[in-house]
């Protein structure tokens, strides 16, 4: 039908430029002579100048332009040259406008063949041009249709890659939340174990304190008793006896006789269990030079000494002074007599 629809296209083309043949007023017949003229010599140059440029598509509009308000002969010979150099050059649109204008003028000057093979030329290159636009609109339809469906595909991909990746952490989540619930259950028993064992130290700890503390209380109660038995023993002086035939005298006053000191204890079994400890430790600051660490040790063990040695008060206080140790025979000769008296209470 395409076909059937160009060809008569064709053929009533043919029959109106017969037509108009007889008709038509000569080309040039529309512009004044001058007017003519200077187009002429304008079109002209414009030929010219696109040539030498070996601009095409200006060469063929100049040569169309010229051919346009020239004499039959010479538009015909100009729109056969711009046919050609369409065809040439591939310029699809040009060439059929050249062809068509190219068959019109030999219509107009009674060259019917050639006319009508212009007007077959100009159907076929039509034809073959419609066809081409189709081939290449059904191609780029094929082509949208295949990037549709690419993407469709990608989509498709995608979507299940993320399906994938979210199910794939899902079971991760799972396997994490189960690592963590032996891990809570391993920290949970680790938890009893720890606890257990604090209660079987502590237990075990409060035991030894308790025996200690029998221990001590059995040591307080023997040095009370011989603390008592010392007191009962210290007897008071008599008064001494006057002989009747004695000559008088002055009267001696009797001695007043001097109270024991009556320690506490429990301050003496502290003494004795934390003494040896403390004085081990004035040694070995004493050898390492650490004065500061001596005078704190004096300074524990003094209420507990001045308790038992009142005597030694001084003794202590000289060691006290913040700048005992700047006198290094004193401060020696002072700690060698604080360790005896120590020594002393402890024997």
């Amino acid at each position: 039908m395409m076909r059937i629809g160009l060809r008569s296209r064709v053929i009533f083309f043919v029959i109106a430029c017969l037509f108009l043949h007889g008709l038509s007023p000569a080309q040039s017949a529309a512009l004044p002579t001058a007017a003519l003229k200077e187009a002429l010599v304008r079109y002209r140059a414009a030929v010219t100048t696109a040539d030498s440029l070996h601009d095409a598509a200006a060469a063929i509009k100049a040569r169309m332009d010229l051919a346009a308000i020239s004499k039959p002969k010479e538009a015909q010979d100009l729109y056969t040259q711009a046919a050609v150099l369409a065809d040439s050059l591939g310029l699809v649109q040009e060439g059929i406008a050249a062809h068509e204008a190219l068959a019109r003028t030999l219509a107009a000057r009674g060259d019917h063949r050639k006319a009508y093979e212009e007007a077959m030329l100009l159907a076929q290159r039509s034809a073959a041009q419609q066809a081409a636009e189709a081939t290449a609109g059904m191609t780029r339809l094929a082509e949208l249709e295949r990037l549709a469906t690419a993407e469709r595909d990608s989509l498709s991909k995608a979507s299940e890659a993320r399906l994938r990746d979210a199910e794939d952490r899902v079971d991760q989540a799972e396997e994490n939340a189960d690592s963590w619930m032996w891990v809570g259950l391993a920290v949970l028993i680790l938890a009893i174990t720890v606890l257990a064992v604090v209660l079987f130290k502590n237990r075990s700890l409060l035991r030894r304190h308790r025996e200690e503390m029998a221990a001590l209380r059995a040591e307080v109660s023997a040095l009370n008793e011989r603390y008592q038995n010392r007191v009962r023993e210290t007897a008071i002086p008599a008064a001494p006896v006057v002989p009747a035939f004695a000559e008088e005298s002055k009267p001696v006053a009797a001695p007043v006789p001097v109270p024991p000191l009556v320690v506490d204890p429990m301050v003496v079994a502290m003494f004795r269990k934390q003494a040896p400890e403390r004085i081990a430790a004035l040694h070995d600051a004493q050898a390492r030079g650490d004065h500061e660490k001596v005078q704190r040790v004096v300074r524990t063990l003094k209420p507990q000494l001045l308790s038992l040695d009142p005597g030694c008060e001084g003794l202590v206080l000289r060691l006290l002074v913040a700048d005992a140790p700047t006198r290094t025979a004193e401060w020696n000769a002072d700690l060698d007599a604080f360790g005896s008296r120590v020594a002393a209470l402890l024997a």
